[in-house]
């Protein structure tokens, strides 16, 4: 029993909350259906590149498109600038591809080992593809960088290059662990020492008897 509860109380206390970032830009938030039936760039890649504001983990990054047996590939990587070729230098973080058939636009997202990224660093994730889009979907930012949440200098590229007056529709998802309360810990500790008195009267009396 005493077990049990310690792993209880361990699992609340690596418990996470879990927020999902959907980049859309101030200054189009509705977006548009740039074009139909072809590969439009994307063979070269497009993304997003942004400064991290706060240290967060994140676990899923994912793309907003529609496409038909498609093999998509991702790309997440540490950058040295938000300008010009972002891939210059970089360091890869996480890399992956999948078959992807989709029902329409809908969101793809790629489940990533837990990866940290720490506030004050740049980043750039892409996806890439070869064949065509049913519907390739962007949002018009005219090159105009944005903040949102605790992410900044956010601006799409394609090719690896910022600078692009449209942007992919992208999202990701931070985890962030949840400590557990002072009162949740000494309410354990109390049942778990009452456990242990429990144990130790019951030895007692069988030795009386």
């Amino acid at each position: 029993m005493q077990k049990i509860l310690v792993g209880l109380l361990f699992l609340f206390a690596c418990s996470a909350n879990a927020a999902i970032t959907e980049f859309i830009p101030p200054n189009d938030t509705i977006g548009f259906v740039g074009s139909t039936n072809t590969n439009d760039g994307w063979f070269e890649g497009r993304g997003l590149v942004f400064k991290m504001n706060t240290t967060e983990t994140i676990d899923s990054i994912g793309l907003f498109n529609d496409l038909t047996g498609i093999n998509l590939s991702y790309e997440l990587a540490q950058v040295s600038s938000v300008s010009g070729d972002v891939t210059v230098g970089q360091t890869i973080l996480s890399s992956g591809s999948q078959l992807i058939s989709t029902t329409g636009l809908e969101w793809i997202d790629f489940g990533i080992a837990n990866t940290l990224l720490s506030a004050g660093n740049f980043y750039h994730f892409e996806f890439t593809f070869t064949g065509n889009g049913n519907q390739n979907f962007y949002y018009n930012n005219n090159n105009v960088s944005f903040s949102q949440s605790n992410f900044t200098l956010i601006d799409g590229t394609g090719g690896g290059s910022a600078g692009n007056t449209v942007m992919p529709a992208l999202r990701l998802n931070t985890v962030s662990s949840v400590p557990v309360p002072a009162a949740a810990w000494l309410f354990g500790s109390g049942l778990i020492g009452l456990i242990g008195t429990r144990k130790k009267s019951s030895k007692v009396s069988a030795f009386s008897e």
